[in-house]
């Protein structure tokens, strides 16, 4: 494997490892600060540090140049920083942080399905069983049980419904990502869905801010709420792109198998949640899918029959 694929797989498995920290920061941050408004901010910082970045690298924002692809752009922030966030906000409410991986381990096979349809990615028979490997993995991690009680059995049908949502969206939002980056920089991207989710977030915001007492939030909710901005937006989406750009898009949502595996491991170390011999067994299956697809050369475009 050469040096600059190894790079891709090392940001985008970054990436993702910050994406499942998400998981656990957005179930601390609903139980601070409503979902909507949660989100405007974390967009507002990220796009303010993005923006600066931009212009200092850049020189700014090209409108004119870059118009062809703001459609796409917008329908990327629509999928990935919009319905993947509200749904996963809402969702962890009615789940545990372990158990809101459930639903994300298929993260990996939707990607997969997603460049088949939609960018035409034929994979070859290594990478489908190093899919099968994480999407296995991250199945058991989330088996009834695991956890070391009902969790499971008392999830909603809701929470179950929200997450799924929250998958599908992100197959989209790093399908997309891959066609988006052949055309603008991983920068460029980062800050347009940025400052499209500051505006998708808004009327659900100013709805939210009519009960919202500012004084009643602790120190823990605005530091939730730089950690997602500075981290998980800027930091996680800059990898993301920078990874996907240089990755297959099946080999970009084969990496979405760290997501569960970072969601477990944080939420038993911060929300004191049980981790057993059966979530190191699916760590080790994920991490063998992992290995597996590193290894098979770039899958063929299909050709229009």
């Amino acid at each position: 494997m050469s040096k600059d694929r190894m790079i891709a797989y090392i940001q985008m498995g970054s990436a993702m490892a910050i994406v499942g920290s998400l998981v656990t920061a957005s179930k601390m941050t609903v139980d601070r600060i409503p979902p909507h408004l949660a989100s405007e901010l974390r967009f507002i910082v990220a796009a303010a540090v993005l923006i600066l970045l931009l212009y200092q690298r850049e020189g700014g924002f090209h409108f004119r140049r870059n118009r062809p692809h703001l459609s796409l752009l917008f329908w990327q922030a629509f999928f990935g920083t919009y319905l993947f966030n509200l749904c996963l906000m809402y969702g962890v409410r009615w789940t545990t942080g372990v158990e809101s991986g459930i639903i994300t381990s298929f993260t990996p096979a939707a990607v997969g399905l997603l460049s088949f349809l939609l960018l035409r990615e034929r994979p070859g028979w290594i990478r489908w069983v190093g899919i099968l490997f994480v999407v296995l993995g991250t199945g058991v991690i989330q088996v009834p049980g695991a956890a070391g009680g009902d969790g499971q059995g008392t999830m909603s049908l809701w929470g179950n419904l929200l997450v799924l949502a929250a998958v599908i969206s992100e197959g989209f939002f790093i399908t997309l990502g891959k066609k988006s980056t052949n055309h603008v920089s991983p920068l460029y991207v980062s800050t347009l869905v940025s400052l499209y989710g500051i505006l998708l977030f808004l009327p659900g915001t100013l709805w939210e801010l009519r009960h919202f007492d500012w004084a009643a939030v602790p120190w823990e909710g605005w530091a939730l709420i730089l950690y997602n901005a500075l981290i998980v937006t800027v930091v996680g989406f800059l990898l993301m792109y920078a990874g996907v750009s240089r990755l297959p898009a099946s080999s970009a949502g084969l990496m979405t198998g760290l997501m569960p595996v970072s969601a477990v491991l944080l939420s038993a170390l911060l929300l004191g949640e049980p981790v057993t011999w059966i979530h190191g067994l699916g760590i080790l299956a994920v991490l063998t899918g992992i290995a597996l697809i590193s290894q098979e050369k770039e899958p063929e475009p299909m050709t229009a029959e």
